[in-house]
């Protein structure tokens, strides 16, 4: 899976409040910001979980954030649903990043 070519993208598409440098939480998702903000960084609503944890989609904050079928996400999730205030993400964008999560 390629950051930039597949999952760069949905960011860019989907995830308007994150892209400048004023972004909420500090997650900036601009393209050739946004991998450094993500992997292997702590999370600034719940600081006991990477918003990436390579390898483990289901406890990295991007993904609970983004999916609601993940387990236990009403317990892990902090705050709203994201993308805020629009509809959540499709199916396929979701298992995308899911899979270059899985693929560490």
């Amino acid at each position: 899976m390629d950051f930039e070519t597949q999952v760069q993208p949905i960011f860019t598409a989907s995830c308007a409040c994150h892209q400048s440098t004023a972004a909420p939480q500090g997650e900036v998702l601009l393209p050739g910001s946004s991998y450094d903000s993500l992997v292997n960084v702590r999370s600034t609503e719940s600081s006991s979980i990477l918003r990436v944890k390579p390898g483990d989609p289901d406890s990295s904050y991007l993904v609970i954030k983004i999916d609601d079928n993940v387990p236990n996400v009403a317990a892990l999730r902090v705050g709203e649903r994201m993308p805020r205030g629009m509809p959540p993400l499709g199916g396929g964008d979701i298992q995308t990043i899911r899979q270059w999560i899985q693929e560490g």
